[in-house]
């Protein structure tokens, strides 16, 4: 097919040139953008129910946006369509996916983060196996937070730089302050509100400039004879240098497990929920919404590549960006453009909100820093902030480094997929404690820590190999595809976890076990092991020792706590509740068809 340029409207030498209209939309977003947030900000509290988890207040429909927000920042936009140009519809199985990860995260896991009244997951961790294991964590998860900031500022300097002409190393400072604003005075509240008209902007605006792109080609049915052959089928050949079948089917799970159901941003707006109830049918609701971004996004790459865009060839990454310099209608690219800068501000925002909170549930309070004088709350809260801040400064150094790793940053986060190998094993081992395979809290933790090292190396290595050549057992790991590495490192590390706990029950004494040094003059542990006074407290105990209903002693007291009352209406639930309850598992059942469908359709 003959190259085609379609005349830029609204655009000069290259650039978007904005209208009147263009300033008033972009003031009217932001304006509305800052009153929604600051109304927010000013009706909460800084306790960790009302600050960390917004009070427990959220109905599903918030719960369910501000999830499929949080998946569609600028980054995710932007690499969508770059792996449209690049490998086609391969890339709409992230979106798609995610469908059997957001029923597991609302029926199953959210059941057991309330279970154990946790804010953050390193908690939830630190439950099952103690102290190391829940610093290795925390430290895990600010370090893929750097990741995420990173790419995240890399694309929004990417968007200005290539609509408007802007700096986007001098963009990227402010882009992150305005961030940081939004993250430590809205709260997440403020972030949830804020990304329910986000979503309704975003998914209305995207669909017009994904209209006019794909009618630019003559519509859909020229896909297929102008496309490279098997850019329309999802699953593609065991070659593929980016989703090859094997990874797609089991790399890709564990990829997408990790993501929805064992990541700090996401868990904590699903148990930001007013009820069990409201969480399963806000994941369901992300499920569906989730369907829409490969129309939205990777179409509009693959439009693309049919139109042979040069700039966009070149570069992938700044496909979707040309698509809104050159296809997007009159007076739109100032609400096309200030709405993806929302979404990269809420993105960042949750980012560094997550962070706040790891730092200040899992840093500042178990060492009692900022624990004297008046006014520790607030103290130990803003010194969280501050340090959450300094996470997105590392981050921010790190987006100036991206454009020396690869030409598209989309494939440093796919690179950093294979972190999620080792953060997978730790969650399943959890479920493997106290049970017959006795998983140990030490392998775990030498697991983690080792699993984070491997997934350095390789991102390293792949970048060196792509430079000089390497020796043959070097070179083969370091050009591994990322999701087939990731499935085979998962059966790798939990294998490791299993055989190391039965070597350290079988060669250890249990006084080595249970923490006992063993040193002259020592006493037995005679406590409980269900006290919460000792560091192998499990929560288990404290399901074992209560019931529905409250605790186990005899006495009659009034019903007057809300957990308690909570329980009694999930053990006898109203009619109404019965019906919601109903609707809830149909929609269910729905989502799993239409997943289904889709893998069929696209097979």
């Amino acid at each position: 097919m003959e190259t085609q340029y379609v005349p830029m409207t609204g655009a000069y030498d290259g650039f978007v040139r904005f209208t009147t209209w263009d300033y008033i939309e972009t003031v009217v977003i932001f304006v509305a953008i800052i009153a929604i947030a600051v109304r927010a900000s000013l009706t909460q509290h800084t306790t960790n129910d009302n600050y960390f988890l917004a009070g427990k207040r959220a109905p599903w429909w918030m719960v369910g946006c501000s999830l499929f927000s949080y998946g569609t920042g600028v980054e995710y936009i932007a690499g969508m369509a770059s792996v449209g140009v690049t490998h086609g519809v391969s890339g709409a199985i992230l979106m798609w996916g995610s469908a059997p990860p957001l029923l597991l995260l609302g029926f199953v896991m959210l059941k057991l983060y309330r279970r154990s009244d946790i804010v953050t997951l390193p908690t939830f961790l630190f439950q099952t196996f103690g102290t190391h294991v829940r610093w290795i964590y925390s430290g895990f998860t600010l370090a893929l937070a750097m990741v995420k900031i990173a790419v995240a500022l890399h694309y929004g300097g990417l968007l200005l730089e290539v609509t408007l002409d802007i700096s986007s190393d001098a963009i990227k400072p402010a882009l992150l302050c305005a961030s940081a604003l939004y993250a430590v005075f809205g709260g997440l509240l403020a972030i949830q509100r804020t990304e329910i008209a986000q979503t309704a902007v975003l998914l209305a605006i995207t669909t017009v400039l994904a209209a006019e792109v794909v009618t630019a080609i003559g519509g859909p049915s020229q896909f297929t004879p102008n496309l490279p052959e098997g850019h329309t089928r999802l699953f593609r050949s065991s070659r593929n240098d980016l989703y090859p079948w094997p990874g797609v089917v089991f790399g890709l799970p564990v990829e997408a497990l990790v993501y929805w159901c064992c990541n700090q941003v996401v868990t904590q707006k699903a148990l930001s929920a007013k009820s069990d109830l409201d969480a399963k049918a806000g994941c369901i609701f992300c499920g569906f919404l989730n369907f829409l971004p490969p129309f939205l996004f990777t179409f509009v790459g693959m439009a693309i590549r049919v139109l042979n865009t040069p700039v966009a060839l070149d570069d992938p990454s700044t496909a979707y960006f040309i698509a809104i310099k050159q296809y997007a209608p009159q007076h739109t690219h100032g609400i096309m453009i200030s709405i993806l800068l929302c979404s990269l501000m809420t993105s960042v925002a949750s980012v560094l909100f997550a962070c706040t909170a790891i730092i200040n549930l899992e840093v500042v309070e178990p060492t009692e820093l900022f624990s004297y004088g008046r006014y520790t709350q607030k103290k130990k809260l803003w010194a969280s902030r501050v340090s959450a801040c300094a996470v997105g400064g590392c981050g921010l150094a790190l987006s100036y480094s991206i454009p020396l790793f690869s030409s598209d940053p989309w494939v440093i986060v796919l690179a950093s997929s294979t972190w999620s190998a080792g953060i997978l094993a730790a969650f399943v081992a959890s479920a493997g404690y106290g049970s017959v395979l006795d998983i140990r809290p030490l392998p775990v933790a030498v697991m983690l820590a080792a699993s984070f090292v491997v997934g350095l190396v390789k991102v390293i290595l792949a970048e060196v190999s792509s430079q000089r050549s390497l020796p043959a057992g070097i070179d083969w790991f370091a050009t591994a595809n990322d999701l087939v590495m990731t499935a085979v490192l998962f059966v790798l590390y939990l294998a490791a976890v299993v055989i190391g706990s039965k070597i350290l029950v079988e060669c250890l004494p249990m006084a080595v076990l249970s923490g006992d040094s063993g040193s002259e003059g020592s006493q037995p542990n005679t406590s409980s092991p269900c006290d919460p006074a000792t560091n192998m407290s499990h929560r288990l105990c404290e399901v074992s020792e209560t019931t529905p209903f409250g605790s186990l002693d005899p006495s009659f007291a009034p019903i007057d706590d809300e957990d308690t009352i909570s329980a009694l209406n999930e053990t006898y639930p109203s009619r109404r509740a019965q019906l919601l309850t109903y609707g809830v598992n149909f929609f269910a059942i729905a989502l799993v068809v239409c997943f289904a469908i889709a893998i069929n359709v696209w097979w």
